[in-house]
């Protein structure tokens, strides 16, 4: 019960962390502010994704182990 009450917590976590880049301004990119011209630069988005995706990897591995 313990084990998946922890399991439980960590995905949630994980999930929170993962998309933190998403639920802040589009003007604000990993806590450095960006002009509105270039909240939707394509790199930056690349940026978002990427740190999404191996948050996500590194959390799964995290709980699988």
């Amino acid at each position: 019960m313990l084990l998946a009450m922890l399991l439980t917590i960590d995905l949630l976590l994980i999930l929170c962390f993962a998309f933190v880049p998403y639920y802040t301004r589009r003007t604000e990119l990993f806590g450095v502010s960006l002009p509105a011209e270039h909240s939707r630069d394509a790199q930056l988005m690349r940026l978002r994704a990427s740190y999404r995706n191996q948050l996500l990897i590194g959390g799964a591995l995290l709980l699988i182990f």
